[in-house]
């Protein structure tokens, strides 16, 4: 029996996501996705679901209780919202980050602004998943905040 294809692939954005944990997967889907690699290339979609469309940035957000802020981010236009996500996802990125909290990661008492959109987006989404990629920070620090939405 053959392996169901997978083609479409999303990547979850949040205010704060950590940037390696998004853009290395999403180089390797660069690589895999280039007509020289993979004949079957173009066949390769990848989807950035964010809270809107505005752009997303990795930098402090709004509040941030941190008294040492990085003056370099990296920000990402989102395809789609939480709210509109796009359909036939085969895989799910979701990176980690200080985004997911550190309420959840560590225990502190500050949150981001909007992070119960992603509970309530992965919350939702999940059940329909075909696979669900999770990178370290979230993985190991903060699995309790994915666990949280499932």
């Amino acid at each position: 029996m053959a392996s169901p294809k997978i083609s479409h692939f999303a990547l979850l954005v949040f205010p704060q996501f950590e940037v390696l944990d998004a853009f290395g997967p999403t180089e390797v889907l660069h690589g895999i996705g280039h007509p020289m690699v993979n004949p079957k290339g173009g066949d390769i979609r990848l989807s950035v679901i964010g809270p809107s469309l505005e752009p997303v940035s990795t930098g402090p957000a709004k509040g941030d209780p941190s008294p040492l802020k990085s003056r370099v981010a990296q920000t990402i236009v989102p395809t789609h919202t939480y709210d509109d996500p796009p359909q036939d996802v085969d895989v799910l990125i979701v990176p980690g980050g200080f985004g997911a909290g550190p309420k959840a990661l560590w225990g502190g008492a500050w949150e981001p602004e909007g992070l119960e959109g992603v509970v309530k987006f992965l919350r939702g989404v999940y059940p329909g998943l075909k696979h669900l990629l999770s990178m370290f920070w979230i993985s190991f620090f903060g699995g309790a905040w994915v666990q949280q939405a499932m």
